[in-house]
């Protein structure tokens, strides 16, 4: 009997054909499906960020003179109205002398009109005297009056100038003269920065940069190790660098909690809920 090789070779594949589909039907019932859906995802952008000044205070003199006494340094504390320095010397000395005689003056002439015009009164009642006068009597009273008000104001600002007070509450940064020293009207004594000038900055990059805008809200941790503090970003503007960064300022949700200047560390921002595909863990094995 002759053997045909060929019609053999196409039985072999055909029944190794039909033993793989059957094979794959077997294994049908380990397949298994999950079912995705779609949640509202909330995106966030972290920085590097630190807590700087939004700006400081120049504690300048009023009026020229020597710096008598410096009562403060740098990193001291200091409150609103308190002296922080005192003018003196030869110049100071005699603005203050010649409006000090100038008040006396004025105030003596004031006390002279009410007397004056006392006296009209009652001559005019005793009819003694005339309406013309007691009408002089009570102008130069006015007049008296005023130019009393002016010399008072001028003696109390060179007495306000001679005291260099704090403006607002704050920090001593810097001092610009030391006792002794001469200075001039408009010159910088003290460098001051105020309590409530505190920020945080941080400079976000890219696609997260373009995200970023006033009003969103974060948590900012520092470095340290301190508590995290809620912060809400007030202005996104453009940086000074080169690097095509966006530089973001940020201030405390809470005016209970402020900003320690100087600090540094993490700060966290959440952006706007977009829709997306959640997908189960156990899908991706």
């Amino acid at each position: 009997m002759r053997f045909n090789r060929p019609a053999f070779c196409l039985v072999l594949i055909a029944c190794f054909a039909f033993a793989h589909i059957a094979h794959a039907d077997d294994n049908s019932s380990f397949v298994q499906t999950v079912t995705v859906q779609k949640q509202n995802l909330t995106l966030h952008y972290a920085a590097y960020a630190t807590v700087r000044p939004v700006a400081v205070v120049h504690v300048r003199a009023g009026a020229g003179g020597t710096v008598a006494e410096l009562k403060v340094v740098p990193g001291d504390h200091v409150r609103t109205g308190e002296t922080l320095a005192t003018l003196g010397g030869t110049q100071m000395e005699s603005e203050m002398a010649q409006a000090t005689a100038a008040e006396k003056t004025a105030a003596a002439r004031a006390v002279a009109a009410t007397h004056l015009l006392a006296i009209a009164r009652k001559t005019l009642s005793d009819r003694l005297g005339t309406r013309q006068t007691l009408t002089r009597a009570e102008n130069e009273l006015v007049a008296a009056e005023a130019a009393h008000g002016a010399a008072q104001a001028k003696l109390q600002a060179l007495q306000d100038m001679a005291e260099i007070k704090a403006p607002v509450d704050g920090v001593i940064l810097a001092r610009g003269m030391a006792s002794g020293e001469r200075v001039s009207a408009g010159e910088n004594i003290l460098t001051l920065r105020p309590d409530d000038s505190l920020w945080l900055t941080a400079e976000f990059y890219g696609a997260d940069a373009k995200e970023i805008r006033a009003g969103m809200h974060g948590v900012f941790t520092p470095a340290t190790g301190g508590a995290s503090q809620p912060v809400i970003v007030r202005s996104v503007y453009a940086t000074l660098a080169a690097d095509g960064g966006e530089t973001v300022g940020m201030t405390p949700i809470s005016k209970g909690e402020p900003l320690q200047d100087g600090s540094y560390g993490q700060v966290t921002l959440d952006g706007t809920a977009q829709k997306m595909v959640a997908v189960p863990t156990r899908a991706l094995i």
